[in-house]
């Protein structure tokens, strides 16, 4: 008997050998979680106000303001000017003092006031004269509040780190409702018709997917399949083809069906993508952790060109009309512009800052119209408005703190939410 146990084990000691010869990365840590089958969570039911449940209008389909301008993600706005000349005018306390100690959110901004996230989990709501008129502590968010908040004509959306999409009366701070859609959402909100859209992540293990959301009831309409891994990257919507493009933490560039969230393609691109793609005619512009910028072909995610920017970047590119220009930054510290078409550099700056992370604002100079300004970080602690079809800098401005996110433009004058050491700014 003791003979055919031991002939036993060693049979089962061979077949173990040979199952790690063939598969060795079983030994792997890192792979465990791939082996790992996790479920998607059952759809939440909304918590909501019936109070609030009014019916789709015209004034509720509108969008007074959301993350990077319109739903391609441009960057840029033609309808608002600014002039190079600004002083400060207030400021609030400190926003971002916890955590990731970086302005992870943008302002929001639009007649109503200024709403911003930070990562102390705080979202507070401005008047235009700096007093604050609401603010809402989101619970069991440690990483606090990432995304740029979106606006209607009545409401503000936004979601937090601890996975939750919010809904509020901008004029008095009412909770509309709250839905849980995973473990954490960094994105920022997509506002398209009746709908929201966002990336979400999990934890466990790490993962996304995108989900379409209704703007009235905060109905989940559906999700996208597995990503691979978690996207911080903000869905960007090409409504002429029904399609959504985002990008991952596994290396990977995505197109979905904009009508249930099917994958159309997916491409290896070499380096995570963290920054938000630019969608430009046929194509997306985009920059990942591989350093380098590329544009893709929106048909089958085929390479049309690259530019080596020497470092990871997770800036978003902004477009310039009429100049036909890409405008990027990376963590090389470079801040450049490139054609659109062919990739082919026109200018650069070289800012010194090795954590030039911030996305460029480019708006129209309210006393030379013609010409377009680009609002970037040009030092570790000072914002630029540079001639945006030549790079030479026409205005510094020295801040109290290191600029991360967007800059937002409204009525003239300028809205800039800083890192640790300041808080939300305007200048006019």
């Amino acid at each position: 008997m003791k003979l055919e146990y031991s002939v036993l084990l060693a049979k089962l000691l061979a077949v173990i050998a040979v199952i790690f010869v063939a598969y060795p990365k079983i030994l792997d840590p890192d792979s465990i979680f791939t082996h790992v089958k996790y479920e998607l969570p059952a759809l939440p039911a909304p918590i909501y106000s019936d109070k609030y449940m009014a019916t789709l209008n015209e004034d509720l389909l509108s969008v007074t303001y959301q993350y990077r301008g319109g739903v391609e993600h441009l960057g840029y706005s033609d309808s608002r000017k600014l002039r190079v000349k600004l002083e400060e005018d207030w400021r609030t306390d400190l926003l971002n003092v916890a955590v990731h100690g970086a302005s992870k959110a943008s302002p929001a901004v639009d007649k109503s006031g200024a709403y911003i996230g930070s990562d102390s989990s705080w979202f507070y709501a401005y008047n235009h004269d700096g007093s604050l008129k609401w603010k809402h502590y989101v619970a069991n968010s440690a990483a606090g509040i990432h995304s740029t908040a979106a606006l209607d004509k009545k409401y503000v959306y936004f979601t937090a780190y601890n996975g939750v999409l919010y809904k509020f009366e901008k004029k008095s701070g009412a909770m509309i409702w709250t839905i849980d859609l995973g473990d954490a959402t960094g994105a920022s909100l997509v506002l398209l018709n009746e709908h929201i859209y966002t990336a979400v992540e999990t934890s466990g293990p790490p993962n996304g997917y995108v989900v379409k959301v209704d703007r009235r009831t905060g109905e989940i309409t559906w999700r996208s399949p597995w990503l691979g891994e978690q996207a911080h990257s903000t869905p960007t919507i090409d409504v002429e083809r029904g399609r959504i493009y985002l990008g991952a933490n596994n290396k990977k560039l995505f197109a979905l069906s904009l009508e249930d969230g099917s994958k159309i393609w997916e491409v290896e691109i070499g380096g995570e993508i963290k920054g938000t793609v630019t969608l430009v005619r046929d194509r997306v512009i985009f920059a990942s952790w591989n350093g380098l910028v590329e544009a893709r072909s929106v048909e089958d995610g085929t390479q049309l060109w690259k530019y080596d920017i020497e470092d990871r970047s997770q800036s978003s590119a902004t477009y310039v009309p009429g100049e036909d220009l890409a405008l990027i930054g990376g963590n090389s510290g470079r801040f450049v512009a490139l054609h659109v078409q062919t990739g082919a550099e026109k200018w650069r700056y070289e800012t010194g800052f090795n954590r030039l992370r911030a996305s460029a604002l480019v708006i129209r100079n309210q006393d030379r119209p013609k010409q377009w300004l680009a609002w970037m970080p040009c030092a570790a602690d000072w914002l630029c408005a540079f001639n945006a079809s030549s790079g030479k800098i026409l205005k510094k401005y020295e801040l109290s703190s290191h600029l991360t996110g967007v800059p937002a433009v409204f009525g003239g004058a300028l809205y800039v939410a800083l890192d640790a050491a300041g808080g939300l700014v305007r200048y006019r």
